[in-house]
């Protein structure tokens, strides 16, 4: 059953817009407004006025741990500029260490989308250190053209990522990612499923 109060997001880009809407439909929240920060130090400088807005509504925040030591830290850290502390509305998420090992973590899906076999895919996604480079340098050995030509970023451009990057995997996302088998590889999303079905109690 549906749940009939929407549930709002702060996220810190469009592909983590796209998991929380994904992970929303999965338990069958009703999706309120998803605000899309642009980078990590937008999201944290803005959470404290979302928690206090998480006392009267459900709030869901997503961000990668990226190089930070370990995530109890990171939400330790966060909690700490909660004036008055978190709110009982704020369910905060921390991917390891990115939703992109996420996606790795629905290994068969993401080897289709990418074509390429499955067996180059880590086994172990969150213990990869840099998850979104992972992503782009198994891109690289695509068997697709159309793969390498908008996920892998050219020579010249500078860029870590293609220009056509954040479009592949949000097509990924919306069409062929299966959450709750990855989370089966990856114990981050677990929890993020298991605080998604929390919002339904």
């Amino acid at each position: 059953m549906t749940i009939n109060q929407p549930v709002h997001a702060v996220v810190e880009g469009l592909i983590d817009e796209a998991v929380v809407r994904k992970l929303f439909a999965e338990i069958e929240i009703q999706c309120g407004t998803i605000y899309v920060q642009n980078g990590i130090n937008n999201l944290l400088r803005k959470l404290p006025n979302y928690n206090q807005s998480a006392q009267f509504y459900s709030w869901f925040s997503l961000c990668d741990l990226d190089r930070k030591p370990c995530a109890p830290s990171l939400r330790h850290e966060i909690i700490q500029t909660f004036p008055g502390g978190q709110s009982p509305g704020m369910h905060i998420c921390i991917a390891v260490r990115a939703v992109e090992a996420w996606f790795m973590a629905d290994r068969g899906s993401l080897a289709r989308h990418l074509s390429i076999p499955k067996a180059k895919i880590p086994a172990n996604p969150e213990q990869v250190d840099d998850p979104k480079r992972a992503i782009v340098d198994l891109a690289r050995q695509s068997r697709s053209s159309v793969v390498q030509g908008t996920v892998v970023p050219s020579e010249r451009s500078g860029r870590s990522v293609g220009t056509g990057y954040t479009d592949a995997m949000i097509e990924f996302v919306q069409d062929k990612w299966r959450p709750v088998r990855a989370s089966q590889t990856a114990p981050s999303l677990a929890r993020a499923l298991d605080r998604c079905r929390a919002l339904g109690k």
